[in-house]
């Protein structure tokens, strides 16, 4: 069965606990997707092809009603730097990926977008 990608920018604040929860819907519906069993590897990288800046921590929220969770503790978030932090507050870090392994051993990407960083001072 089909599911709808998610594409969703996100904004990480430096040495903050980062979290957000998603829900994989079946393709064409608003009906969450069942992911009992299913796996989720999620990274931040510099782009899509790119070098992996910091790897997410998944997990399974709901999985009858579809819902998984990418999150970074405060540690993983004090370690992020972006190219030009020195100028913006809130900088373009990179993207982000989350791919799923359903029971059949399917892979596909279900969520993606752009990684933003954050910084309360500049």
């Amino acid at each position: 069965m089909a599911i709808h990608k998610i594409n969703k920018d996100i904004v990480v604040d430096v040495g903050a606990d980062f979290s957000k929860v998603f829900k994989i819907k079946v393709a064409g519906t608003d009906t969450g997707r069942d992911i009992t069993g299913w796996t989720f590897v999620g990274k931040i990288k510099t782009s899509f092809s790119g070098t992996v800046i910091e790897t997410l921590n998944c997990t399974i929220v709901d999985a009858s009603n579809g819902e998984f969770k990418i999150a970074l503790t405060d540690s993983q978030t004090a370690a992020l730097t972006t190219t030009n932090e020195a100028t913006k507050r809130t900088a373009l870090m990179g993207v982000y990926t989350v791919d799923s392994t359903d029971n059949s051993g399917n892979v596909q990407r279900v969520l993606e977008g752009r990684a933003y960083l954050a910084r309360t001072t500049i």
